[in-house]
């Protein structure tokens, strides 16, 4: 929609864990990437007019971590579940 106000979000966290050899898994913990999605929901309250549809578009590189985000914010996101990023 050529309305919308469109929000993008990308977030990156590195080769490393790409890998299953670490012990730190962000994909298991979407609360800490709360920040970034204030900060979304912040520029939504100050820009967006009244009734204007707003999309949040996401991007990471960690496909669990995607589809926990999805589940943290439902309808508020638009970001792909079933796509590997390389």
């Amino acid at each position: 929609d050529p309305r919308s106000l469109k929000i993008g979000l990308q977030i990156r966290v590195g080769d490393w864990q790409l890998t299953d050899s670490y012990l730190f898994k962000p994909q298991q913990m979407p609360w800490l990437f709360d920040h970034w999605f204030q900060c979304a929901q912040d520029i939504e309250d100050e820009m967006a007019a009244v009734g204007q549809p707003v999309v949040w578009y996401t991007l990471t590189d960690i496909p669990e971590l995607r589809q926990q985000l999805d589940k943290r914010w439902p309808g508020k996101l638009l970001i792909n579940t079933h796509v590997a990023v390389e």
